[in-house]
């Protein structure tokens, strides 16, 4: 492999450079073990013959080979690539999948493999639609894939399968049946994925890590997952998924659009770092009622899950039915980001009618750390419950957000807050400010010691019909007894509608 040399070894311990250019001269080439008529067919893309067996007679040499312009129909059963140390490179010819053969096409289970500027078509009607149909199978270890692109398969278009040290840089996968792509089950690490662009999904999601890609409680786990410069769109379901038991992983930079489900999800994740990532979402005509932009929700692992994870400068854009950020486990840092409800291409759209939550906790979550950022535009801006349940939010806290044009600032109905702060928020153009709380729960009481909270340095405008912070209690409550709570204050909010 001379002529390829340096990439990233601090991040993967591989030493490819992505960019630098490979001297293929005097590499065979597959065309040279085709017959002279089936080698025409092939250049002028007209070949219907299968050349699975003449592929795999090449890569059974171990040798380095080129695969130049044509068309290439494969039978789809299970091309396996297991020579340490063999490059491939495509120089303009295509893998076709045949009509009605089901199988894996490439399957890279050696070491040290490098595939370079490989095209795969898996667009043919096939019997069966899964994963048994994946296009590319990767299950070995450091590997290189650059400048990858494969469509239509009727599984997943490029699978990551209990590998590890594997990079894959600027694949472009499109119009998968399944996952465009997919890194999953457990022993799997180390996978560094560079500006993906991963398009159209019919039931699945663009990009989606997991230890358990069958949704069980396995007890697996992924570790040091990196995606980054994403784009993701038209997912038919998550844009990106990290799913069940990924450890240490890393979405940043790049951008998710129109997915069905949510742009950035994970499920029972930990020490995770979401990043920069800009998110549009769905058309709100097309989104069910649950949509969220963000979404952290349980699997397995339940609400209390503490994730240790963290939400830094993402921003969503466009109304929700729901929430633009939704989370359902503990553990959560959001740092930074933003929710702009009525904005579209960074652009102010025509008013609607306010809906959803900028900012929901949901559950009985704690540690959910809310701090900096916009919230703009919704029905409320930081709802810190929705479905009528008291739950005990540990820690919470919500300080230096800017929320504007929301019809409520806050919603903590029927709450009970253990150690929560509401702190230096700008709720510029409000149009209320309350706390519900449908039983006295902050009256002193020698069970619960603990349960405090701190409404302070809140400022909101002084628009005629905006009202003033309003606490609501049932009936017959002594505000009294909640006022004199002594781990609470409410500080008076700066403004002159108070």
């Amino acid at each position: 492999m001379a002529g390829i040399a340096g990439l990233g070894a601090a991040a993967s311990g591989l030493d490819i450079d992505a960019d630098a250019s490979i001297d293929t001269r005097g590499w065979p080439s597959l065309l040279d073990a085709l017959p002279p008529r089936i080698r025409a067919a092939a250049q002028a893309g007209h070949c219907e013959v299968d050349l699975s067996p003449a592929l795999r007679d090449a890569v059974e040499t171990g040798l380095n080979f080129v695969i130049p312009a044509g068309i290439y129909p494969i039978a789809g059963d299970a091309i396996e690539l297991r020579n340490s140390g063999q490059c491939i490179v495509g120089t303009g010819g295509v893998l076709r999948r045949l009509p009605e053969r089901d199988g894996i096409g490439l399957l890279v289970s050696g070491k040290g493999i490098v595939l370079r500027g490989l095209r795969l078509n898996g667009t043919a009607p096939m019997r069966a639609r899964g994963h048994q149909n994946d296009m590319v199978k990767v299950t070995g270890s450091r590997i290189v894939i650059v400048d990858l692109a494969v469509l239509g398969a009727a599984g997943s278009n490029l699978r990551i399968d209990r590998a590890n040290t594997v990079d894959i840089v600027r694949p472009v996968l499109t119009d998968a049946y399944q996952n465009n792509l997919i890194i999953c089950n457990g022993s799997t690490r180390d996978i560094r994925v560079t500006s993906p662009v991963c398009r159209r999904t019919t039931l699945q999601n663009n990009i989606f890590v997991t230890a358990s890609e069958g949704s069980t409680e396995n007890g697996e786990t992924v570790f040091a997952i990196t995606i980054s410069d994403p784009t993701c769109s038209d997912a038919g379901d998550t844009g990106i998924e990290l799913g069940y038991h990924c450890f240490e992983c890393q979405v940043s930079g790049g951008y998710v659009s129109n997915s069905t489900n949510p742009a950035l999800l994970q499920r029972d994740g930990k020490r995770n770092l979401w990043k920069g990532v800009l998110v549009d979402n769905q058309p709100y005509a097309n989104q069910h009622k649950d949509y969220d932009g963000v979404a952290v929700t349980p699997q397995w692992e339940g609400a209390s899950w503490q994730s240790e994870t963290e939400f830094r400068d993402i921003v969503v854009r466009g109304p929700v039915r729901r929430s633009a950020f939704y989370w359902g486990q503990s553990g959560i840092r959001r740092i930074d980001c933003t929710a702009r409800a009525n904005s579209v291409n960074g652009t102010d759209a025509n008013p609607i009618t306010p809906t959803g939550s900028g900012d929901l906790k949901s559950g009985a979550v704690g540690n959910i750390i809310v701090k900096g950022g916009v919230i703009d535009g919704f029905a409320t801006g930081d709802n810190w419950n929705f479905d009528g349940r008291p739950y005990r939010r540990i820690e919470c806290s919500t300080t230096g957000v800017e929320i504007t044009r929301c019809v409520r600032v806050f919603n903590c109905y029927n709450t009970t807050p253990i150690r929560c702060v509401i702190a230096n928020n700008a709720g510029i153009g409000n149009l209320r400010d309350e706390i519900w709380l449908v039983s006295a729960q902050l009256m002193p009481s020698d069970g619960e010691p603990g349960i405090s909270l701190v409404y302070d340095n809140n400022h909101f405008s002084a628009v005629v019909g905006h009202a003033p912070l309003q606490i609501s209690l049932p009936v017959a409550a002594n505000a009294a007894a909640l006022l004199l709570s002594p781990d609470s204050s409410f500080v008076k909010s700066r403004g002159t509608n108070e």
